[in-house]
C-alpha cells in the first residue's frame, strides 16, 4: 500500500532513491535495451514486475 517513492527510499541502492527513484524523462537508447523495452512497454501510472539487467533488478513505474 506504500506509494511507489516511500518503496524507492527505503529499499533502493540506486542514487535515484535520493529522489523517490524518479529517473526524469528517459529517451529510447540512453539505458539498456531490457529496461527501455520494460518500460516504454507500460502506460502511465503502471508499474512493471521485475525486470533484470546486467545492473540488477528493477521495478519501474511510468509516470507519463
Amino acid at each position: 500500500g506504500d506509494s511507489f517513492e516511500k518503496l524507492a527510499e527505503s529499499y533502493s541502492d540506486c542514487p535515484s532513491k535520493a529522489k523517490g527513484g524518479d529517473l526524469g524523462t528517459i529517451a529510447e537508447g540512453t539505458m539498456t535495451k531490457r529496461f527501455e523495452d520494460a518500460v516504454f512497454a507500460l502506460t502511465p501510472g503502471e508499474r512493471s514486475g521485475i525486470v533484470e539487467t546486467e545492473f540488477g533488478f528493477h521495478i519501474m513505474e511510468r509516470t507519463r
